[in-house]
């Protein structure tokens, strides 16, 4: 699968709101550290009815990316393709909430701060963790003493870089903020930057000038809704993930009616079931050489091709099974792949194989769709959550019958190969869409891949909140239409300590 869920380890709202009696005092020592709902506004002119008086809030919310960087040098993902998004999801509240659109800013946090345990946000009554004075716990003091500095942000409200900021616009006070911090995300991955978290709060102009009484509530990481906690999510296209959809089953002849005459050939180096780059050919390094054959013992017909390298262990290169070359080969429709070093040009190290399609090309189009059978032959009726499981899909047309062989395995040689083909997951109670289709995305990460054993996902299960059945569907590209296929597979989650 190509959807990764990262949730917050801290959060909090912080403010500069005058105290219930709307008197001169500020409740600047304020701590909501422990509170379930964050909360971002500017209030007008609550004490002086003018904007020097205007109440704040602020949300400051932090995750630890070392889970984000351990499943991307496993090759879970990259981020160089694919996106991470900051999601938080509005919570129902009683105030008044925006009917038209605004902005908030997201900016990256430059001093390590303190959750605290407040949960007042009514009041602004509980101390201790950091509020808009300072970053830490403020020691208490005698009466008539000064209040003490040591630990208070540079600027008031918190210290963040607006150079990197990323502007959000919310439809209304009831939207999802969602927001591309890919850019911040790896500078803290490369170390340009020391990951203290992210603010999220109104522009300045609107902090200074708004005349606005509207108030922006999201859930917090203490929320006892699973799915509408604070998350980074990293989407990545389905079939440029675990495997780049590569497919043998699916190569085909050139023919001069067709620009799409590409057929692209993947090497994964798999070295003690992880992938590994081969040394001297990673990023930058020399190419890998390839050979392709009509037999053992031919001419090549493509000699000395060189491949690219795509991630950790992930090669490929680019072939026409064009005339000219073929022209003097009589033989059938497969041919062997030979993969060299660049160093060693004697010995292959692998050899694959490919057996040609023709291009289906006619003069009429018989637009009527097909129907397809679909099953999951591997899956089980439980996982836990720490596992990664790779879903595979066996698909036939719905007149296909089975002898005594594939009905006992379950499976079949002639599994037919669906290009695009989507799924998504709902939890069963309810019917609550957790990963949907996304065929009318940018990044259609539910796309699944396939290979020369038919079509497959990976998923991830600690996306999914354990104790729940789960459903998983599939949406098919058929004719000029999607069409979702009428089968439903179901399983549950549990947590390993779980009874």
């Amino acid at each position: 699968m190509s959807l990764f869920k990262y949730m917050a380890e801290k959060d909090t709202t912080i403010t500069n709101a005058y105290d219930r009696y709307l008197s001169q005092n500020r409740q600047k020592e304020a701590n909501m550290g422990a509170a379930d709902i964050l909360e971002t506004y500017v209030m007008y002119g609550r004490f002086l009815r003018d904007t020097a008086s205007n109440e704040l809030t602020r949300i400051m919310i932090q995750f630890d990316i070392t889970d984000i960087e351990a499943d991307i040098a496993s090759g879970k993902f990259d981020l160089s393709t694919g996106k991470a998004y900051l999601r938080l999801f509005s919570a129902p509240h009683g105030e008044t909430t925006p009917l038209s659109s605004f902005d908030l800013e997201v900016s990256p946090i430059t001093q390590a701060w303190e959750e605290g345990i407040g949960l007042d946000t009514i009041n602004y009554a509980d101390r201790g963790g950091t509020t808009w004075y300072s970053y830490e716990t403020i020691p208490a003091t005698a009466y008539g003493v000064a209040r003490d500095t040591s630990k208070d942000w540079a600027s008031e409200g918190g210290d963040f870089n607006a150079a990197l900021k990323k502007t959000v616009t919310m439809e209304d006070g009831t939207d999802i903020l969602e927001v591309d911090i890919t850019s911040i995300i790896a500078s803290w991955i490369a170390g340009t930057y020391d990951n203290y978290g992210l603010m999220i709060k109104f522009p300045d102009a609107d902090e200074v000038n708004s005349v606005s009484f509207y108030n922006t509530q999201f859930f917090a990481r203490s929320s006892e809704f699973f799915y509408r906690r604070p998350m980074i999510e990293v989407r990545y296209d389905g079939s440029e993930s675990t495997n780049e959809a590569y497919g043998r089953e699916n190569f085909f002849k050139y023919s001069p009616l067709t620009a799409t005459n590409t057929n692209r050939l993947y090497y994964y180096n798999y070295v003690r079931g992880e992938l590994e780059d081969i040394p001297g050919h990673a990023s930058g390094e020399a190419n890998l050489v390839i050979k392709i054959r009509p037999s053992d013992d031919a001419v090549p017909i493509l000699d000395a091709s060189s491949s690219t390298w795509v991630r950790t262990g992930v090669y490929y290169t680019d072939v026409i099974f064009n005339p000219t070359p073929l022209s003097d080969y009589s033989g059938g429709d497969l041919f062997f792949d030979e993969w060299y070093l660049s160093t060693d040009l004697a010995n292959s190290f692998f050899e694959g194989g490919v057996e040609l399609k023709e291009v289906d090309i006619s003069s009429s189009y018989d637009n009527k769709q097909k129907a397809y059978s679909t099953s999951i032959y591997n899956m089980k009726p439980k996982y836990w959550t720490h596992e990664y499981p790779r879903f595979r899909l066996n698909i036939q047309d719905v007149d296909w019958e089975p002898n005594v062989f594939n009905s006992y395995f379950g499976k079949d040689e002639s599994n037919t190969i669906i290009e695009d083909a989507y799924y998504k997951v709902m939890r069963t109670v309810d019917e609550l869409d957790i990963i949907p289709f996304t065929q009318e995305e940018t990044i259609e990460y539910s796309k699944l891949s396939y290979d020369d054993d038919g079509n497959y996902f990976d998923l991830d299960m600690q996306v999914l909140e354990p104790a729940y059945m789960y459903s998983i569907k599939f949406l098919f590209k058929n004719g000029d239409n999607y069409v979702e296929q009428s089968e439903e597979f179901r399983f549950r989650v549990e947590e390993i300590n779980s009874p």
